[in-house]
């Protein structure tokens, strides 16, 4: 069936709302703690903290978050017997994840790099507590249980928030207290969140035939789009300096928080897609609706609210910052047709199309931003941000009308 765009821009409108209320949440308390890392620590120590977060990132792909996809669309199908199958293999796969960064402690403890070795042991202790327990929050979207989903996650940024910024306040010397506290914290919630969801599922409940091995078959193919998501900051690190990632971070982190509340918009898509064969000419009027919509409130926040903001929050010393991020905001929002089109793939548990898309995506973003970082450092970490959008909608726009697009599909109600 196909949905009227009336139908879908009521659906966004009815539940957005309360994922955009949670992002809110996280950018207000991402902001509070920003401000502050970017204050009271060093220019060092805040550069190898948004390493070490970005690479906790890569990291996270032991824990198989591919399964947190499939079970996101199961659940709404109907089918919610995977959850406990699926949180105990995490739980398990994640401690490979621990594995990885201790190894890493260990590699800069004997090049004789004390305060990186205590950076990777911090994030080994607090990884598997943190990474192993999140599919809770995909089985809350594939419900449409947002509400719960705004209380849980909430409750993990406004923890988060308050001990790191204590610790760096009181600790600032300390890394190693400040990237342990910013992963136990979330990790605490994540405990709770997981056991009220398993407790409210039936043991009797049914389950999706390969759901997991297709969400296994995701995680694995994710491997070359997450380390790609990380180069930039891992080639500013090595090849330029820390203080050079210092400047990116802060430069990088508005239009992020802000990339991240449009995805959270566009989220809530997913149930909606889940449910419909094809991609028609409905949809992708809604698509580049929504992306001009969000291009037009990016230039505007670019220059009217960054110059004022970015220097409120993170101080004089990182003045230089100010020009990237009106770029960079401007940029985010080139990839929105991307998301939504990547979102719709998602819902159909496509593996092959997913495959495609990381690929291609990895093969053309990695040397490009291997090769614009090292030649211009932070000019081409910002070229290569905004590059990545581009990438990622050309190259779902062209899987999407490949495979699912529908050039003549009646117009009716979901209710029809």
């Amino acid at each position: 069936m196909a949905l009227r765009l009336s139908n879908l821009a009521y659906h966004i409108s009815k539940r957005a709302p309360v994922l955009v209320s949670r992002k809110i949440v996280e950018l207000v308390c991402g902001m509070a703690t920003f401000a502050i890392l970017a204050r009271a620590l060093s220019p060092e120590n805040f550069a190898i903290y948004s390493l070490i977060l970005g690479l906790i990132s890569f990291a996270r792909l032991t824990s198989l978050p591919g399964i947190g996809v499939a079970l996101a669309q199961s659940f709404a199908r109907g089918h919610r017997g995977d959850f406990r199958r699926a949180v105990k293999l995490s739980a398990k796969t994640s401690l490979l994840g621990m594995l990885v960064l201790a190894i890493a402690a260990w590699w800069h403890m004997y090049t004789g790099d004390k305060n990186m070795a205590s950076a990777f042991l911090a994030a080994s202790i607090g990884f598997p507590l943190y990474s192993g327990f999140l599919y809770w929050r995909n089985t809350l979207f594939g419900d449409e249980k947002f509400w719960r989903l705004l209380f849980f996650d909430s409750a993990s940024f406004t923890l988060r928030s308050v001990a790191v910024s204590i610790c760096a306040l009181t600790f600032p010397q300390y890394i190693f207290l400040v990237i342990l506290l910013a992963l136990l914290m979330p990790a605490l919630v994540n405990i709770l969140a997981t056991f009220w969801q398993a407790h409210q599922i039936p043991i009797s409940a049914s389950r999706e035939p390969n759901a997991l091995r297709y969400g296994i078959k995701v995680s694995m193919y994710e491997i070359p789009s997450l380390a790609v998501q990380q180069l930039d900051r891992i080639a500013l690190f090595y090849f330029i300096s820390p203080e050079a990632l210092a400047v990116y971070s802060v430069a990088v982190r508005i239009p992020q928080l802000l990339q991240a509340m449009i995805g959270e918009a566009i989220a809530v898509l997913g149930p909606v897609f889940a449910r419909q064969e094809s991609y028609d000419r409905s949809l992708h009027r809604f698509t580049f609706l929504i992306t001009a919509i969000f291009l037009t409130a990016c230039l505007l926040f670019s220059f009217i609210a960054i110059p004022y903001i970015l220097p409120l929050l993170s101080g004089p010393k990182y003045d230089d910052s100010i020009l990237y991020a009106q770029i960079l905001t401007t940029g985010i929002a080139i990839g929105t047709i991307g998301q939504i089109y990547f979102r719709y793939v998602k819902s159909k548990l496509d593996s092959k199309a997913f495959l495609q898309i990381t690929l291609t995506q990895a093969a053309i973003d990695g040397p490009t931003i291997l090769l614009l970082t090292f030649y211009f450092g932070i000019k081409g970490a910002v070229a290569a941000f905004i590059l990545k959008g581009v990438t990622i909608s050309l190259i779902t726009a062209f899987i999407v009308y490949r495979k699912y697009h529908q050039k003549s599909a009646p117009i009716c109600n979901e209710d029809q």
